[in-house]
């Protein structure tokens, strides 16, 4: 598991949110959101639902992390 990762922006948290969605149930998934910046969380939440609109890999990763953190995932 990654230890204390470096946010430079809310890109690099969305990927980081996007990994932890993948690894972990929801409840792990959003401790870890929360010892993130708040600031870059809520920035990469934001980017997360206008990707996940888009049909590609990578809106499936972004779909799954609006889904664990609005808990809308059953696990």
């Amino acid at each position: 598991m990654l230890e204390k990762p470096k946010l430079r922006n809310a890109v690099d948290c969305l990927h980081l949110l996007e990994y932890y969605a993948y690894i972990q149930p929801r409840s792990r998934f959003l401790k870890k959101a929360n010892e993130l910046d708040e600031s870059l969380v809520e920035e990469a939440i934001t980017l997360a639902k206008i990707v996940r609109t888009v049909e590609d890999s990578e809106a499936r990763f972004a779909d799954s992390v609006v889904k664990k953190y609005y808990g809308e995932v059953i696990e």
